[in-house]
Formats: C-alpha cells, sequence, structure tokens
C-alpha cells in the first residue's frame, strides 16, 4: 500500500512560526550539519581547531560574533601530543570547554550513541568538530554519493536532535 504524501497548504506554511536559526559563529555557522572540504594538507585541521578554541572562549572568529559554548573536537588523524604543539601555537591559554579526542567509533559502531552520551553529560555543548569524515566513515561498495549521503544523514540527525552545529572535516581528490 502506497503512504500518502503529508503535505502543507502555502497559506499555512507562511503563517507557521518557526525557529529562527541558532547560530555558533553569527552568519557563518548555525546548528545543524555544516561541512569543511578541501584538499588534503591545506590547513583544514588548524582551521578547526582554531574555530574550537574561539567559540569555546566565547572570542570573535574572523571578526564574527560567537556563541561561548561546549566544544567536543574529535581531531582523529591526530595524537594529544600534535594537538598540543598546535595549541601551544593558537593560544597561550584555553578558556570555556573544550573537549579533544583522538579516537572514536565509525558511524556504524556507535559514534552517534558516544556523542549522545557526551552531549547528555556536558549539557552546554554547541559544537562538534569531527575531523575527519574519512576516520569515521562505514566501509561500503556504493557509490561515493550514496556513502556520503548515508553517512552525512546520521551525523545531521545527531546533530539536529542535539541542536549543536556539527563539523565535518573532508578532503577533496
Amino acid at each position: 500500500m502506497v503512504r500518502e504524501l503529508d503535505t502543507i497548504d502555502a497559506r499555512t506554511l507562511l503563517e507557521e512560526p518557526f525557529e529562527a536559526p541558532r547560530w555558533v559563529v553569527e552568519g557563518l555557522l548555525p546548528t545543524g550539519i555544516n561541512i569543511i572540504a578541501g584538499s588534503p594538507k591545506v590547513g583544514k585541521s588548524w582551521l578547526a581547531l582554531d574555530l574550537a578554541t574561539h567559540v569555546a572562549s566565547g572570542d570573535a572568529f574572523w571578526g564574527m560574533a560567537t556563541r561561548r559554548c561546549g566544544v567536543l573536537y574529535l581531531c582523529l588523524e591526530d595524537t594529544y601530543p600534535r594537538v598540543q604543539r598546535r595549541l601551544w601555537h593558537l593560544v597561550d591559554e584555553v578558556e570555556g570547554e573544550l573537549s579533544i579526542a583522538v579516537s572514536a567509533n565509525s558511524i556504524p559502531d556507535g559514534l552517534t550513541e558516544q556523542m549522545g552520551a557526551f552531549a547528555a553529560a556536558h549539557p552546554g555543548l554547541g559544537l562538534v568538530i569531527v575531523d575527519t569524515l574519512q576516520m569515521v566513515r562505514r566501509p561500503t561498495r556504493d557509490s561515493a554519493y550514496a556513502s556520503d549521503y548515508g553517512d552525512v544523514a546520521a551525523l545531521k540527525r545527531f546533530a539536529d536532535e542535539a541542536g549543536v552545529a556539527l563539523v565535518a572535516i573532508h578532503h577533496t581528490r
């Protein structure tokens, strides 16, 4: 049996009071899924760590206001000593709540559940950075597009349900 389409008429839609987007970085980074993609070794991880420190401390990022909130940075291609060296290069001290992990489950093995448990234990969480998307991907024989779509959809569901901005760092080829 075919399910009927669930529709809304345009007049009702125009009158519906939807919540405005919540910004983590005003005008740049809203809650929900966000992707930063670029060639390997162009500075995406440096950008992600810099973003994380600014949001955790509530300092402006690229001249744009930030909403100070907790940050979870999954820097999955790094080690703690390497992240420490980068932090020393960027800041003298980190204010606010910035939590860093260098390992996490993959998407099919419970990444969203791990992040959900972290969010439940840290109610001020507003930003999650997954660096890189490839490190949490599921092996598949699907097309690259279908695989990307499925993985990003799982991260989007988490971000929407948790009410956080999730930034996935991705390599282009």
